[in-house]
């Protein structure tokens, strides 16, 4: 049986209403989702717009409390590393980046990074 299934929301954050990807949110969480990533594959939000996306996602989607929050930034504005620890911060407890910067498109937030960034010294 399967344990943890991943549900992508790719290139849907920017160019879809809030109300309908809360509805399709809580269908998939509904039917099988166990984890949902919420991406910046275009790489074009900013860091407020991103954050308060995961808060307002966390706060209207049905079922939200029962899967885990994933985030995926692209690099397109240089802000890849923030945009993610802006979605830490609002909820998300799965941060997706690439290790020495080898990945997708090679421009997600370092591993590095994010560890520096959350370090608490």
């Amino acid at each position: 049986m399967v344990q943890n299934v991943n549900f992508d929301l790719y290139y849907v954050i920017n160019r879809s209403e809030r109300e309908f990807l809360y509805e399709i949110l809580g269908d998939v969480i509904k039917a099988v989702a166990t984890t949902l990533n919420i991406p910046d594959t275009i790489g074009y939000n900013w860091p407020r717009e991103f954050g308060q996306l995961i808060a307002d996602i966390k706060a209207n989607t049905t079922g939200i409390e029962t899967v885990i929050i994933s985030t995926y930034c692209q690099n397109d504005l240089g802000l890849s590393t923030t945009n993610t620890l802006e979605g830490a911060y609002s909820g998300a407890r799965q941060l997706e980046c690439t290790i020495n910067g080898i990945g997708e498109r090679g421009v997600v937030m370092t591993s590095h990074h994010g560890l520096l960034a959350t370090s608490p010294e």
